[in-house]
C-alpha cells in the first residue's frame, strides 16, 4: 500500500527490458509512467548504453517541453547520469537545444537544475555550436531583468572560459559581460561571477587580468553584503594568480595586489585559527576555511616575493602552522590536501625547515578524514622533503599512515607504497621489473640497516596487520611489494615479505592469490643466499604443487607463471619444471587447463626438454574434452618452435649474466660453542632468517638465558635442512629422518618439505618437540 499522497506505478517486463519500449512511454505513457521510466534511466543506460543515448535521449529532449512540472524535473535529474560517459557533439547539442528552449519558458527549481545541465554539457559541445547557441543566449540573460536569468549567464561565462581561448573570449564580449556583472545588484549574481572570474582570469593573458578582472576581484573581496562573495572572490583571486605565477617576477600586479591581499588575509587568518573556532561566528570560520582552501594556490603564485622578505615569510607560515594546529577539522583537511604543493613551494625557495612538525601533526590528527587526504599524497611530501633534513620526520609520517588504526588511511597510503620505496634511496620508479644484477655485500647490508627502504622497519614488522584487511587491500599490498620487491633487503623478504604472501595466497580470494604469487616469483628472483631461496622454493613445491586442495596447485601454477617472466629459462627448469609437468597427472580438470595454458607460454624455456613434449602428449590424450584441446595446442606450440629470436636470446643471455652475478652461495654460520653451565651438551642452531606466520610460537631462534646462572637454555628447535649448491637436489638425513604422511600429497608431518630432513635437539626434562602447524601447512624456514 503506498503512503498516503503517492501512487505506485508498475511497469510491464516490456517497457523494463526495451530501450524502444520505454521510449514510447515517454512519448504517449500516462505521466506517472513517464516519471517511472525516468527514474529508470540510469539502469537503461548501464545496460543498453549505446541505444539509450541513441533513441531515449533525443526523444526525451524533442518531448520535454510539453511535459508537466515534476516530469521536466525528472528528465533533468535522469540526464546528469550521462557525465560518467562521452558524449557526441550531436547529443550535445540536443540536449543544449533542449535547455534553451525549456529555459525560456520556466522558472524555480526547473530553471535551475535544466541551467545547471546546460553548464555541464558546454564542454562536449563542439565549438562552432558553442558560439552559435550559447554566445547569444548568454548575452540575452545577461541583461535580462530576471535575477536567476542574469546568474545562469555568470555561471555560462565560468563554462565557456573551459572552451574557448583569450582571443575569442575578448572578441565575442564575454569579459566585458563579466566585468558588468560585478557591479549587479543582486549578491547571487555577484556570488556567481566571482566564481566564474576565478576561470575566467586562468585563461585570459595576464594584461587583461591586470588591467579588468583582478581589481573586480579586489573590490569584491570588500563586498560586506555577503560573505559568499568575499570567499568566492579570494578563490577567485587565487586561482587565477597560480595560473599566471610565471609573469610573478615581471607583473606590477603581483607586488602591489596579489602579495598585499594574501597577506593580509594570511594575518587575518592566523589571529582566528588561534582561538576557539567554537566561538567565533559563521562568516568567519566560513572566511577560515576559504582561505585554508586556497592557500597553497597563493603560496606556488608568489613564493619567491613571499620568501624576499623575512616578515612576509614569517606570516606566510605563521598562518600555516596555526591552521594545522587549530580545532577546525575542515581547517586541517584542507592543509593536508595541500601539503604537496606546499612542500614543493618552500623547497623551490630554499626553505623547507618552516615545515618542521607539520607534515607530523597532520598524520597524526584526531581526524580520519584528514589523516586519510594526506595519506594519499604523502608519497609527494616525501618527494620534496628526501634529501633535507626533514626527512626523518616525513619517513616517521608515512609509517605512522601506514600503520594508522583506520584501514582507509592505510589503504591510501598502501597506494603509493612501491613509489616510496624509489624515492627512499632516491630513484625512479621504472615501468617494469627491473631484476637486481648483483648480490649485496655484508658491508652494504650493514648500510641498508640505516638508511633507505631500512627506514620503513616499522612497517615492514607490521605487514601482517596489513595482510588481515579486505581482500582490495591485500591485492594492493601485493602488486605493491611485487613493484619494489628489487629494493626490500634479503632479510626482510625471508622474514617478513614472503611470510606475508603464503598467509595472504593462502587465506584469501582469487585474485588476491594471484597477485601474491606473481610477488612471491619477484621476492625469490631477489634473495641472493642460493641457501635460503632454494629452501622457499622445496617448501613452494612441497605444500603448494602437492597440496591437498586444487586452488593451491593453481596458485602454484600462476607463481610458476610469474618466476618465468623474472628468472633465466634454465634455472627456472631447474626449480620449478618437474614439479609443474607433474601437475598433468592432476586429478582435478581445471588444474590441467590451467597447466596447459600457462605451459604454452613457456615453451621458448622448456621446449628442449623430453618431458615436456611427454607431458603435452599426456594431456592430448586426456578424458576430459577441454583438456584434450589445450593440450593438442600445446603441442602444436610446442612443434611450431624453432628456436629463440634474436631479441629472445638476448633478453636470456642477460638474465643469465645477472643471476650469475646476483645468486652466491653462503656457507651456513658456525654453531656456537656450548655454555660450560649449559645443562643440555648440544649446541645451539641458528636460523637461516625465514619465519612463517604459521611457526609464529615456534621456539625462538635465539634460546632464552637462565635467569639465574645466565646460561644459555637448550630449548626444542627445528633445524633447517642443509642445502647443496645445486638447487633441486636434497640434502642428506643427519639425525634423524621426518616421516613423510601417507595422503599422498607429500606434505611431511614434520612440517618440513618431504624428504628433507629435522635434527631436534634433546630438550631439557619436561620439555616437549614443538610441532608446526599443520593447519596452515607453513614451515619455519631456513
Amino acid at each position: 500500500e503506498a503512503p498516503q499522497g503517492q501512487e505506485i506505478v508498475m511497469l510491464s517486463d516490456d517497457v523494463l527490458t526495451s530501450v524502444p519500449n520505454a521510449t514510447q512511454v515517454l512519448v504517449d505513457g500516462p505521466a506517472l509512467h513517464r516519471i517511472a521510466v525516468l527514474y529508470q534511466f540510469p539502469q537503461f543506460l548501464e545496460h543498453c548504453p549505446g541505444e539509450t543515448v541513441s533513441t531515449m535521449v533525443p526523444t526525451l529532449c524533442a518531448h520535454v517541453e510539453q511535459w508537466p512540472e515534476d516530469a521536466q524535473y525528472a528528465a533533468a535529474e535522469s540526464l546528469f547520469t550521462l557525465s560518467d560517459i562521452a558524449l557526441s557533439g550531436a547529443t550535445a547539442k540536443c540536449i543544449c537545444e533542449a535547455a534553451l528552449k525549456l529555459l525560456e519558458a520556466c522558472s524555480g527549481r526547473v530553471f535551475e537544475i535544466w541551467g545547471e545541465l546546460l553548464c555541464m554539457v558546454l564542454p562536449t559541445l563542439e565549438k562552432a555550436d558553442v558560439l552559435a547557441l550559447i554566445g547569444p543566449a548568454c548575452k540575452e540573460r545577461a541583461v535580462s531583468p530576471q535575477e536567476e536569468s542574469r546568474r545562469l549567464a555568470a555561471r555560462i561565462i565560468g563554462s565557456l572560459a573551459e572552451l574557448l581561448s583569450d582571443e575569442e573570449l575578448q572578441q565575442h564580449q564575454f569579459v566585458s559581460i563579466a566585468v558588468k556583472l560585478c557591479d549587479d545588484p543582486e549578491s547571487s549574481v555577484r556570488t556567481m561571477i566571482a566564481l566564474s572570474l576565478g576561470s575566467l582570469g586562468s585563461k585570459v593573458s595576464i594584461a587583461t587580468v591586470e588591467k579588468k578582472l583582478w581589481p573586480q576581484l579586489h573590490k569584491l573581496m570588500r563586498d560586506q553584503s555577503d560573505v559568499r562573495i568575499r570567499a568566492q572572490a579570494v578563490r577567485g583571486l587565487a586561482r587565477s594568480a597560480e595560473a599566471h605565477k610565471d609573469a610573478a617576477d615581471t607583473s606590477d600586479a603581483f607586488k602591489t595586489l596579489i602579495v598585499p591581499e594574501f597577506l593580509s588575509e594570511a594575518e587575518r587568518s592566523a589571529g582566528v585559527a588561534s582561538k576557539d573556532l567554537r566561538t567565533v561566528d559563521n562568516d568567519t570560520y566560513a572566511m577560515l576555511e576559504t582561505f585554508a582552501e586556497v592557500y597553497a594556490y597563493f603560496v606556488v603564485a608568489a613564493s619567491a616575493q613571499l620568501a624576499s622578505s623575512s616578515a612576509a615569510w614569517s606570516t606566510t607560515t605563521i598562518a600555516l602552522r596555526r591552521m594545522v594546529t587549530c580545532n577546525g577539522p575542515t581547517v586541517r583537511h584542507w592543509c593536508a590536501f595541500s601539503l604537496p604543493a606546499i612542500a614543493l613551494s618552500f623547497m623551490a625557495v630554499g626553505k623547507p625547515e618552516r615545515l618542521k612538525g607539520v607534515v607530523l601533526a597532520l598524520a597524526t590528527d584526531v581526524d580520519v578524514e584528514t589523516r586519510a587526504t594526506l595519506a594519499a599524497g604523502i608519497h609527494e611530501v616525501l618527494r620534496s622533503l628526501r634529501s633535507v633534513a626533514l626527512r626523518d620526520e616525513a619517513v616517521k609520517a608515512v609509517c605512522a599512515l601506514m600503520t594508522d588504526q583506520n584501514n582507509q588511511v592505510r589503504q591510501n597510503a598502501l597506494t603509493n607504497f612501491s613509489e616510496i620505496l624509489y624515492l627512499l634511496v632516491n630513484e625512479e620508479k621504472g615501468a617494469t621489473f627491473q631484476a637486481p644484477k648483483a648480490a649485496q655485500s655484508g658491508a652494504d647490508d650493514a648500510a641498508a640497516e640505516s638508511t633507505g627502504v631500512m627506514e620503513f622497519a616499522p612497517v615492514f614488522r607490521q605487514l601482517n596487520l596489513l595482510s588481515q584487511e579486505s581482500w582490495r587491500t591485500q591485492q594492493l599490498l601485493a602488486d605493491q611489494l611485487a613493484d619494489g620487491m628489487v629494493l626490500i633487503p634479503q632479510d626482510v623478504l625471508c622474514d617478513n615479505v614472503a611470510p606475508v604472501l603464503f598467509q595472504m595466497a593462502r587465506e584469501s580470494t582469487y585474485l588476491v592469490r594471484k597477485s601474491s604469487m606473481k610477488a612471491l616469483a619477484r621476492c625469490l628472483r631477489c634473495i641472493s643466499d642460493v641457501r635460503r631461496r632454494d629452501h622457499i622454493v622445496r617448501h613452494f613445491r612441497t605444500e603448494w604443487a602437492r597440496g591437498k586442495v586444487y586452488w593451491t596447485r593453481l596458485a602454484f601454477i600462476d607463481g610458476c607463471a610469474g618466476a618465468y617472466e623474472v628468472f633465466s629459462h634454465e634455472l627456472f627448469e631447474q626449480l620449478f619444471a618437474a614439479e609443474l609437468l607433474g601437475l598433468a597427472s592432476d586429478p582435478v580438470a581445471n588444474v590441467k587447463l590451467r597447466l596447459s595454458s600457462a605451459l604454452c607460454a613457456m615453451v621458448p624455456a622448456l621446449y628442449k626438454l623430453e618431458s615436456f613434449t611427454s607431458t603435452a602428449n599426456q594431456l592430448c590424450n586426456d578424458k576430459d574434452p577441454q583438456v584434450a584441446m589445450e593440450g593438442r595446442r600445446l603441442l602444436q606450440a610446442i612443434r611450431s618452435f624453432s628456436e629463440l629470436s634474436e631479441e629472445e636470446a638476448k633478453i636470456e643471455a642477460q638474465r643469465l649474466a645477472e643471476e650469475e652475478a646476483f645468486f652466491v652461495v653462503k656457507k651456513k654460520k658456525k654453531k656456537p660453542s656450548a655454555s660450560a653451565d649449559d645443562s643440555s651438551s648440544a649446541s645451539v642452531k641458528q636460523s637461516s632468517g625465514f619465519s612463517s606466520p604459521a611457526n609464529a610460537h615456534a621456539a625462538p631462534a635465539v634460546p632464552p638465558a637462565d635467569a639465574a646462572s645466565g646460561a644459555i637454555k637448550a630449548v626444542p628447535t627445528i633445524r633447517p635442512p642443509k642445502v647443496q649448491p645445486k638447487p633441486l637436489s636434497e640434502p642428506a638425513p643427519t639425525k634423524a629422518k621426518a616421516k613423510p604422511s601417507n595422503d599422498g600429497t607429500g606434505q611431511s608431518t614434520s612440517g618440513l618439505p618431504a624428504g628433507a630432513t629435522a635434527a631436534v635437539k634433546t630438550a631439557p626434562q619436561g620439555g616437549t618437540e614443538p610441532k608446526p602447524d599443520k593447519k596452515r601447512g607453513m614451515c619455519c624456514f631456513g
